[in-house]
């Protein structure tokens, strides 16, 4: 999703948290403003703040990848490395077509719950 308005991010917060405190939103639109929310709530900086919507953006759409990546993002900007690794790393090998990727999935769904583990 390409900013339109770069630099209105601030701005956006309060209507975002209105859509979602207004209990009237439709499924996909309830989804997407906790994508909204969380995505931008990262963008100006607010780490925990956005933690805190995507986890709760997650429970609520189990299914979104783009709100499980983006969670992982913010976790990376938390430095929860191995967190976000882990949920970039699951996104990736759930989502990915590529021939490539899909040969590894076994071994990088291994890695996935512990990039410092050796063997």
């Amino acid at each position: 999703m390409e900013l339109q308005y770069p630099g209105q991010e601030r701005e956006a917060v309060p209507h975002y948290y209105a859509a979602i405190d207004n209990n009237g939103l439709e499924s996909v639109d309830l989804e997407n403003a906790y994508l909204g929310l969380g995505s931008t709530l990262r963008s100006i900086g607010s780490y925990d703040e956005s933690l805190d919507i995507l986890s709760k953006g997650t429970e609520l759409f189990p299914t979104n990848n783009a709100l499980k990546v983006f969670k992982g993002m913010t976790l990376y900007n938390l430095k929860r490395f191995k967190e976000s690794s882990t949920i970039l790393l699951q996104c990736l090998i759930e989502t990915s077509e590529d021939t490539d990727i899909k040969s590894y999935a076994k071994a990088l769904g291994l890695y996935s719950q512990d990039l410092d583990q050796t063997f």
